[in-house]
């Protein structure tokens, strides 16, 4: 037997479904549709490949920078370097120079010291023999002093480049000589000088002829005046001192920048 649906029921369904199918396509009509900003997008895209661009530009300038002031201080100091090597060179001629005249100077010291000690020696009234004379003659009116090389160590000093000397045992070597060291050396043999130069002075003004091949030098060199200046004048150990210090530490220095630049 077939069942038979009322009709009424079928309708009401029908128009339970065809209701909400309607409300479904009103939402859908009245949704706004979603739409891709193309433009936006490309724009994004455009500002990211900027700012990748921009910092890699800054990044290849900033090495760039490093780069050239690495080199730069390389370059610096290979030049520094270099009038360093030029410098203590030279200087190291400078000073085989000076100790053969330190050496010349000390045996001329050693020469006056003999030469007055023996004047501040002699009795009243001893009369001087011709062989003595002529035995110390040659020490009575020289002097004597240390001609110092300084301009190459003054215009390396006054240029601010004796700081490039990487060796500070070295630098301060260099500076101490010619701060201390060759200055008392100087302060010394000027006092000597100027004792020396009252000993010549005096004879000068006192001297006079006997003969047309003698003079009276022989009765000067006996006076109170030559005894008191000779006896000074003998005393000559300070300087040769001062001469054997100087003398040890450009012995040192030359060793030094020899073994360097070996």
């Amino acid at each position: 037997m077939e069942q038979i649906i009322p009709q009424e029921n079928n309708n009401e369904n029908n128009n339970e479904n065809n209701k909400e199918n309607t409300e479904i396509q009103n939402q859908e009509k009245l949704a706004p549709p979603i739409k891709v900003d193309k433009a936006k997008s490309l724009s994004i895209k455009q500002f990211q490949k900027y700012i990748f661009k921009f910092f890699t530009d800054v990044s290849v300038v900033v090495i760039g920078i490093m780069l050239s002031l690495w080199l730069n201080d390389i370059i610096s100091s290979y030049n520094q370097q270099k009038d360093v090597k030029t410098f203590l060179l030279g200087l190291k001629a400078d000073f085989e120079q000076d100790v053969l005249e330190i050496e010349n100077d000390m045996l001329s010291y050693r020469l006056q010291k003999k030469t007055f000690s023996y004047l501040s020696s002699l009795k009243v009234k001893e009369i001087i023999s011709p062989d003595s004379l002529k035995k110390h003659s040659e020490s009575l009116f020289n002097f004597t002093g240390l001609v110092i090389n300084n301009g190459r160590y003054e215009g390396f000093k006054s240029a601010g480049k004796l700081g490039n000397i990487s060796d500070h045992e070295l630098q301060n070597d260099i500076v101490n000589l010619y701060q201390e060291d060759l200055s008392s050396l100087l302060l010394s043999t000027n006092v000597y000088t100027e004792t020396k130069r009252k000993f010549i002075d005096f004879i000068s003004e006192n001297q006079l002829r006997i003969t047309d091949s003698t003079s009276n030098l022989k009765q000067l060199l006996i006076t109170d005046r030559v005894y008191f200046l000779a006896r000074n004048l003998s005393g000559v150990e300070e300087i040769l001192g001062r001469y054997q210090v100087c003398a040890k530490k450009m012995r040192k220095i030359i060793a030094r920048i020899k073994e360097i630049y070996k």
